[in-house]
């Protein structure tokens, strides 16, 4: 006979269910919440840890991942979490060379692998234009244009316009009223010297005879041509533009700073300059050795307070070469400075007086074939770079760790390899165009060129161009395609 169970019973049973239903509730989110924390069973050892999340992406997309020799689901952009420790990637994409990278993670890290430059198996290059000569290329810093000069004694330029696949080229001329005509005897020479930050003007050194000028025009408009040396009355040895209105010259020693639009020149911000230099908002600066007491300093212009602020002093004979860079990566301030082989790294705030300073020592990186030559950071400010010679060393701010490389081939190195992106370089040695990761994996060869040219990759990073000098002696502006037409 079936008994109606009690409404007692009922409710017993109900809570028990409800109880139940909550504890598997609260399991299966605190299991999402661990999961999303980056916490993983490890088999090895069955332990429960906190891992890493790793970000895969690569140019272009479409890429597959191998992670530790297991394929990750779905293609480049994707994700996956790995437990801390060392690791394996590999990039595949048909027609591509692969992509491989090996790196640490430590428990919640969150590593961006997003960098990777697939390049094509077979690059084809094609002519975009030939020249009988080719005195200088230059490539304006948001890589829209590229300046090309024919000839070092014609004020003559070719604006390239490469942002779109179809490229365009107009001819820039200075007005002659813009620069001093020599006397017939005399020779002269026009150079590129810099584009201004937004790219929209070029700052032209003009030297004839013994002298020289400095004359600033807009890429697309000759008639907006003035002399700076003449507009201002000064004698120049160098210029940087903080843009096209502000620039910093050395004059005499010291570092003015010129306002063109005002046409005025300030008192001097720093004397006895021996190097200096603006990026990032910030005029950074190292000086000659005194005469008397052999104190040399690095340091900064602080706008807000109108002072040359010294950072390091250094008072030792020894002591051949200095420089100093400033970054700033996720809101954190940082200095790189070099002292013969060493470079030093700090963070913190800049400080506001030379007898204060809230600067951490953070570590310090050493070239082994000789003094610094060249420093700085990397675009984004993640990677402090120094070189000398074919040897160059990086370090990673975001995993705290140094990469040192020697560039492949044997011709000498007489310039600095250069970004192309916030995490790739450059190089030109042994005439051929070659591409490394900032670590200086993935090396890759592109296109032989003609060594000591500019190079630019279109902001679609569809191209690569380059100058070649061709079998019958003319100069070639090419570009090489990096990206497979689907």
């Amino acid at each position: 006979m079936y008994h109606r169970p009690s409404k007692k019973a009922q409710v017993t049973k109900l809570a028990i269910i409800y109880t139940i239903m909550t504890s598997v509730v609260l399991i299966v989110v605190s299991a999402m919440v661990f999961y999303a924390l980056g916490y993983r069973f490890n088999q090895t050892d069955g332990a429960i840890e906190q891992g890493s999340l790793i970000q895969f992406s690569s140019t272009p997309r479409g890429a597959s991942v191998e992670f530790d020799g297991l394929r990750v689901g779905g293609r480049t952009p994707t994700r996956d979490t790995a437990i801390a420790g060392n690791h394996q990637v590999s990039y595949q994409l048909d027609g591509y060379h692969e992509w491989r990278k090996s790196f640490k993670t430590n428990p919640g890290d969150v590593l961006w692998l997003d960098y990777a430059r697939m390049i094509p198996e077979q690059i084809q290059t094609t002519t975009v234009a030939d020249y009988d000569s080719l005195k200088d290329m230059s490539v304006s810093p948001g890589r829209d244009y590229i300046a090309l000069q024919e000839s070092g004694s014609k004020p003559e330029f070719s604006i390239v316009d490469i942002r779109k696949d179809k490229v365009a080229s107009t001819t820039l001329t200075l007005p002659t009223k813009s620069y001093t005509k020599p006397t017939s005897k005399t020779k002269q020479s026009f150079k590129i010297d810099s584009w201004s930050p937004d790219g929209d003007y070029l700052l032209i050194k003009h030297d004839f005879g013994k002298k020289h000028e400095w004359i600033l025009v807009k890429r697309d408009s000759a008639k907006s041509a003035e002399n700076l040396t003449t507009l201002l009355g000064i004698d120049a040895k160098s210029m940087v533009m903080a843009s096209s209105n502000a620039i910093y010259a050395n004059v005499d020693g010291s570092i003015r700073l010129l306002n063109v639009a005002k046409e005025t020149i300030s008192r001097p911000l720093v004397k006895d300059v021996k190097s200096y230099d603006y990026r990032g908002g910030f005029l950074t600066y190292t000086t000659l050795p005194a005469k008397k007491t052999n104190r040399q300093t690095v340091g900064y212009y602080d706008t807000s307070s109108d002072k040359s602020i010294t950072i390091r002093e250094f008072k030792d004979k020894t002591i051949k070469t200095t420089d100093i860079a400033v970054g700033q990566y996720y809101h954190n301030q940082y200095v790189a400075i070099a002292v013969n082989n060493d470079v030093d790294i700090y963070r913190g705030d800049l400080p506001k007086s030379s007898s204060r300073s809230s600067l951490k020592k953070i570590a310090t990186i050493s070239l082994k074939n000789g003094s610094v030559e060249w420093l700085n950071f990397a675009p984004g400010s993640q990677y402090v770079y120094a070189q000398h010679g074919d040897s160059f060393i990086s370090y990673d701010l975001a995993t705290d760790t140094s990469y040192s490389t020697t560039l492949k081939g044997q011709s000498k190195v007489t310039q600095r390899i250069q970004w192309i992106d916030e995490h790739t370089l450059w190089s030109d040695r042994d005439n051929m165009l070659r591409f490394y990761d900032f670590d200086g994996a993935n090396q890759q060869d592109i296109v032989s060129v003609a060594r000591n040219y500019d190079m630019a990759i279109s902001s679609n990073n569809k191209f690569a161009y380059s100058v070649v000098e061709s079998k019958s002696g003319d100069m070639v502006l090419q570009r090489s395609k990096l990206i497979i037409d689907n």
